[in-house]
């Protein structure tokens, strides 16, 4: 705390008496203090830096579970002789994108980045190699039998090893339901759980366009 030091009598022109004089003492400093005082206060800074970062950390992604997994879904490649139907494959493709693209603990990257990959031998290898910090990638292909459709999908980690698959059929008309079925499946086999808000948009029941069911038949 601060005090006071006498520093002796003085005398000033224009005044008869002497006049005491103090010294104000000011508080303590770090390099006034004892050693062991400033081991003290030194910690003392520490701890509050490390609560203040604590803080900072405690609020990213990582430290709260909220970070977004990227997932690629590569295009589907697509098993029929039936020249009349080459989009197919991309319509699904787009489908399974925009079911995976409701769940909002997935960042699902963009089918421009998804159709790079389209004509290459191995899409799942090329993509692993050319793209960073994608975690999970979709590869999967389709069977196309009158108004039936088969889709056969996997799931890969980045060391290209299949973590998961399954298969699916239903008509064409309700494709956006099987690829919300898929999208279903895929967050739960990652342990991501909907909110309600998300289940509802990934299961509500939607017909296909009509245009898009046009091209088909």
């Amino acid at each position: 705390g601060r005090g006071y030091r006498f520093q002796g009598e003085r005398k000033l022109k224009n005044v008869a008496e002497p006049v005491r004089m103090y010294k104000i003492m000011g508080g303590e400093t770090a390099e006034s203090m004892p050693y062991k005082s400033r081991i003290k206060y030194a910690l003392l800074v520490l701890f509050v830096l490390l609560l203040g970062a604590l803080g900072t950390w405690r609020n990213t992604d990582w430290f709260t579970g909220t970070y977004n997994k990227k997932i690629l879904v590569l295009p589907m490649e697509l098993h029929t002789a039936d020249s009349a139907r080459p989009y197919i494959g991309r319509i699904i493709t787009e489908e399974l994108i925009k079911s995976l693209g409701k769940v909002s603990e997935l960042t699902v990257i963009n089918p421009i980045t998804a159709y790079v990959f389209e004509a290459s031998i191995n899409p799942l290898n090329e993509a692993r190699n050319r793209l960073n910090g994608i975690d999970y990638f979709v590869n999967g292909s389709v069977d196309i039998e009158g108004m039936m459709i088969k889709i056969d999908i996997g799931l890969f980690n980045r060391e290209e090893t299949e973590i998961w698959s399954n298969s699916y059929q239903n008509e064409l008309t309700l494709l956006p339901e099987l690829t919300g079925r898929i999208a279903t499946d895929i967050t739960k086999f990652l342990k991501i759980k909907l909110n309600p808000t998300d289940y509802k948009r990934i299961t509500e029941l939607k017909t296909i366009d009509p245009g898009i069911y046009e091209l088909w038949v």
